[in-house]
């Protein structure tokens, strides 16, 4: 299944008329106001230890995010091993049938894919940071925004890479908790937390040069 076609249904419940609205270009007739990106706290509670890191200063990734998201060179990149993503089982409001890509999935992307799934996560977040959006929080190396009913909270975590002087992102997750009972919720973090697991392990082969 073509990586994009689910990516493509998790920025709305999976709904085919409703897509991710593109990033205001610099261009644009009115000034864009800054994107929301705090420093704060975000829930990685639930993710198998080790997923995250303590970074020494608080502010340097929402600083990063912050500029990316804004179109002023932030660098943020595809992680050389690829991307872990993992994406739980989306809450729809549309009768079933469903495509096969609502259900829960995950992957670790690679090559071009990665560096598609990095667009995708620029879009997802720029919504989030933008004037209609709740914000975009960041502690140490990891960035996270809430999400709604049919739409699902986003967990992004990044890894400083000091010879590349970038911030690589090394896990993307989709974790849809707005409107759900407690044990939905649970069952959704499970299955997410379980992918990220198994998925740790792999790694990329071939191609690593496609991943810049």
């Amino acid at each position: 299944m073509a990586l994009w076609s689910v990516l493509l249904s998790a920025c709305g419940g999976g709904e085919a008329e409703r897509e991710c609205p593109p990033v205001v270009s610099a261009g644009a007739e009115s000034a864009p106001s800054a994107p929301r990106v705090i420093a704060g706290t975000c829930d990685t509670s639930w993710l198998p230890e080790g997923t995250t890191r303590d970074v020494a200063d608080d502010e340097s990734l929402a600083r990063e995010v912050r500029a990316w998201l804004a179109g002023e060179g932030g660098r943020i990149v595809a992680a050389h091993d690829g991307i872990v993503f993992a994406k739980s089982e989306d809450d729809r409001g549309d009768d079933p049938p469903y495509p096969p890509e609502a259900s829960a999935l995950a992957a670790r992307t690679c090559g071009l894919g990665a560096r598609w799934l990095v667009d995708h996560l620029r879009a997802r977040l720029s919504i989030a940071a933008g004037p209609d959006g709740d914000g975009v929080t960041c502690e140490d190396d990891v960035c996270c925004m809430r999400g709604m009913e049919f739409v699902p909270n986003a967990t992004v975590v990044f890894h400083r890479d000091p010879e590349r002087e970038v911030w690589g992102v090394e896990t993307a997750l989709l974790v849809n908790e707005g409107a759900l009972t407690d044990e939905a919720i649970t069952r959704n973090r499970r299955f997410v937390a379980d992918a990220v697991r198994q998925l740790a392990a792999r790694s990329c082969e071939g191609e690593p040069w496609l991943v810049r």
